[in-house]
């Protein structure tokens, strides 16, 4: 299409279409004849108007007088698939009063001041060749209400888009407030603090639904504006308080003294604890007993005697405890309380003088205790170690309400981390580990939080242990003595070979203390780690490839026990075959992992009953029964069989060849014998 042109003149006019070259085809054309136009009233409905013809706009006038606030809203724009319009709002001399903006299916224009009276346009200039319709609205002046400091919060409800709810008060230089907004219906908005004079006393910040200024100080007597700034088209409503905000709450505190309680009562108001303190003293800062709902309702931070931080701002609405710091110089020291989003609340001080704890332990020797009694106390155990050292670390005795009441660490000799923070507040082992260089290193005690408690450590010096065991051989047993200590079978195995493992004599309390795992030549998994701590048995599986193949030996945390493993070369018994309606059929296992299978020929329709007798197992839960039809699909789930079974009268699906699997359960062996007959 072509751009909009004034006529110059009267008369017959020519639209020439020129196909390129010798390219020869049809066109249709089109004259499009004006703009389509409608008046706005201020305050008034919304006015839709429809284009018809490509490159037609839609224009609104409206008569507007210097100084009126007007807000502009277009919505319900329609230009087809992947269409859209351009808006922008001029002035009576034509100039921009808001510049071009995307507007599919709405925008806005926020309140402006109208600069000089006369008629404005409202003009939405669809993309391209695109038609469509879209409707304007305008909207006069923001809601406005008046807000007492100390007074109830005032709520205001905006009725059109681009209208603000603007809360005005008085105010006098040195008054100290802070202002409360909540209730906010706004799916987006914004909220600011205006002087006086108009300028940014609080700057803008997010505020659809609530949000709070902190306490500051009015510079000047005069008319405050709160102003809430919906975002776009957007209405609703918010309520707003100003609140006179007392002198900040403060108490004195002593290091190792008597514990201090501030309590804010206003939106705003803020706590001030003092001390005063010596230089190289360490000193941590306990604070308990807090009346706020969550942990970022509170901040809390220590400032040294010149006003800097020494601690920087914390969260602590749920209580929390600064770790122990030294003090940098003498002086007199301030901690802040700093309540957050209008919350008021208690929050009570305690400051210990915190002096770590050090003992010593030796890796094979005895254990050590440290018990801290001060919140904020660590503690620390040196031992000397030499490279390549295998050690590991058990830690008993704890008397911490859970888990996570501390944490140990291990540092080298250097100081850097050479195993990271575990929580062991109930107990916990650090396997072992090889010492990378002789020296001292250094076992670190951290109570968390306020926490104060015992813990005892004792370092093993670890040799894991070694045994072999053959394909079909006799059983190995390995014992191990240290925490932390393992042990690995190794055995040569086959490529395709059919190898089960049978582990007993394990003596340890639970199944879960301890596992074993079966490793390929390429030290990949073959077997991944199973429980083993009350004896196991694992299945029989396929070696992948021909070399030494290893058995893991896992012993979890600090238990110590015996296991054996023995292995079987497992061949499955060759199927049987049966007769429905015929004999009887007995087949018997003799390698634990070994499984046999029975087969029959079936009928489609046919109705059978199998019955399983003569089972040699101990429990019924020694071995295992199911059917499958031809297709290798199952037709009978399986079923325990150890104490002999039936499986009631089943149809069978489809003519073929059936199959009955017999499957000894873990190690066990035995026999089953079967019979199928017809019907039920």
């Amino acid at each position: 299409w072509l751009t909009w042109v004034t006529l110059p003149v009267t008369g017959t006019y020519t639209v020439l279409a020129d196909p390129y070259g010798a390219a020869v085809g049809s066109i249709s054309a089109g004259v499009t004849v004006g703009d389509v136009t409608g008046s706005l009233s201020v305050g008034g409905a919304p006015v839709k108007l429809t284009t018809t013809g490509p490159g037609q706009n839609a224009t609104w006038s409206f008569a507007g007088t210097a100084g009126q606030r007007i807000a502009f809203v277009l919505t319900d724009g329609s230009f087809g698939s992947g269409g859209y319009a351009r808006a922008s709002v001029r002035n009576p001399d034509g100039t921009d009063l808001f510049k071009p903006a995307y507007c599919q299916p709405s925008c806005a224009f926020d309140t402006v001041t109208l600069p000089v009276t006369g008629t404005y346009t409202v003009l939405a200039d669809p993309y391209g060749a695109a038609v469509g319709s879209i409707s304007a609205q305008l909207t006069e002046g923001d809601v406005t209400g008046t807000l007492t400091p100390g007074g109830a919060a005032v709520k205001l409800t905006t009725t059109g888009p681009g209208q603000n709810p603007t809360w005005s008060f008085p105010g006098k230089a040195g008054q100290r407030i802070s202002v409360t907004i909540s209730g906010g219906t706004f799916t987006s908005a914004s909220a600011s603090v205006r002087g006086p004079d108009g300028s940014v006393l609080l700057p803008k910040t997010s505020c659809s639904a609530s949000c709070f200024f902190d306490a500051t100080v009015l510079p000047v007597d005069g008319t405050y504006q709160v102003v809430a700034d919906p975002a776009g088209i957007y209405t609703g409503s918010a309520s707003a308080q100003v609140n006179i905000v007392a002198q900040d709450v403060a108490a004195q505190a002593a290091i190792g003294g008597a514990a201090s309680t501030l309590t804010t009562t206003i939106a705003g108001q803020h706590g001030v604890w003092t001390f005063t303190a010596t230089a190289g003293q360490q000193v941590s800062f306990n604070f308990t007993g807090s009346t706020f709902t969550s942990s970022s309702d509170v901040k809390v931070k220590v400032k040294k005697p010149d006003g800097t931080d020494l601690v920087a701002d914390t969260r602590c609405g749920a209580n929390c405890l600064l770790e122990p710091t030294v003090l940098p110089v003498d002086g007199t020291y301030t901690v802040e309380l700093s309540p957050q989003n209008a919350k008021t609340g208690s929050l009570t001080l305690q400051l210990y003088s915190v002096a770590h704890l050090t003992g010593t332990v030796a890796v094979g020797g005895a254990a050590s205790s440290l018990t801290t009694t001060t919140p904020g106390q660590n503690g620390s155990w040196s031992f000397s170690g030499t490279a390549g050292q295998l050690v590991s670390f058990n830690f008993t005795d704890a008397n911490f309400a859970s888990s996570t009441g501390a944490r140990v660490s291990v540092k080298k000799p250097d100081g850097s981390v050479f195993v990271a923070a575990t929580y062991c507040g109930r107990n916990c082992f650090l396997e072992p580990v090889a010492l990378p260089v002789s020296g001292t290193y250094r076992v670190e005690f951290d109570p968390q939080d306020g926490n104060v408690g015992k813990l005892t450590a004792r370092l093993y010096s670890v040799a894991h242990l070694t045994g072999s065991v053959a394909v079909g051989g006799a059983a190995s047993s390995l014992t191990t003595t240290t925490p932390g200590q393992n042990g690995t079978w190794s055995f040569s195995g086959t490529a395709g070979q059919f190898v089960s493992f049978n582990f007993t004599d394990a003596n340890f309390t639970l199944t879960t203390g301890a596992q074993v795992t079966v490793k390929k030549p390429d030290g990949t998994t073959l077997i991944a780690g199973t429980y083993c701590g009350r004896n196991c048995f694992l299945d029989p599986v396929t070696l992948p490839a021909t070399g030494t193949y290893t058995v893991e030996f896992n012993p979890r945390e600090e238990q110590v026990g015996k296991l054996t493993l023995q292995a079987y070369s497992v061949t499955d018994l060759s199927p049987a075959s049966i007769v429905i309606g015929g004999a009887t059929s007995t087949l018997t296992t003799k390698t634990p992992g070994q499984n046999g299978t029975w087969t029959f020929n079936g009928t489609a329709n046919q109705k059978v009953t199998f019955a399983f007798t003569n089972a040699s197992f101990a429990s019924s839960i020694d071995a295992r029964v199911s059917v499958t039809k031809p297709d290798g699909t199952a037709l009978v789930s399986p079923t325990y069989c150890g104490r002999n079974c039936t499986i009631s009268a089943t149809t069978l699906p489809t003519t073929g060849t059936y199959t009955i699997l017999f499957n000894p359960q873990s190690e066990k062996t035995g026999s089953l014998t079967v019979k199928v007959a017809l019907g039920g």
